[in-house]
């Protein structure tokens, strides 16, 4: 598998996120003013903009998380290749290169979650952080899938602001034991 050089970053997802609430919560302000004469709003009360904007930016919201908990893991996931490629050696590079070899002979994909439980047995003081990154990714899942079943991860209303809090955790502890992540 090849990458492409311009994947989002988790910081790319953050910014959209705060540059498209920003335009989402000018909305009811600008209006009726700036409502074209074709649009389907211009007959649409300020209020009524208010309700909408408000659905607009809860789903902004669970596009935000869905896409910030998929580049974390493409983050983990670039960075586990380039530990292989490299040949890094150190307990985490090793338990990743191990697990990629464990893998790759199964012809299997590696998961998120086995990435992170090689993290949390090379560093010490990391499983509460590791163990809030999984719950994220349940989040995802359930956003990902429809939304139709009830969501088990624990969290509720979780929010692209958490969901970077918790990536920033994850990684500084990482980052204080060994360079990461790595590109």
């Amino acid at each position: 598998m090849s990458r492409t050089p311009d994947w989002p970053k988790p910081r790319d997802v953050l910014e959209y996120f705060d540059e498209s609430l920003e335009i989402i919560e000018s909305i009811p302000a600008a209006f009726p003013a700036g409502v074209p004469a074709s649009s389907r709003y211009r007959d649409v009360s300020v209020e009524d903009v208010r309700i909408i904007a408000g659905k607009l930016k809860t789903e902004l919201e669970l596009q935000c998380v869905m896409s910030l908990a998929a580049s974390i893991e493409a983050t983990f996931q670039v960075d586990l290749r380039t530990r292989v490629r490299n040949r890094l050696n150190n307990d985490a590079s090793n338990r990743l290169r191990r697990l990629w070899k464990q893998t790759r002979t199964m012809r299997r994909r590696i998961e998120f979650e086995q990435i992170l439980e090689a993290w949390k047995k090379s560093i010490a003081g990391i499983t509460r952080a590791t163990g809030s990154l999984k719950q994220v990714l349940e989040f995802r899942h359930w956003i990902a899938h429809g939304r139709y079943w009830q969501q088990k991860s624990g969290l509720a209303n979780l929010g692209p602001l958490e969901v970077w809090s918790r990536w920033e955790d994850v990684r500084d502890r990482i980052a204080s034991v060994t360079e990461f992540p790595l590109e």
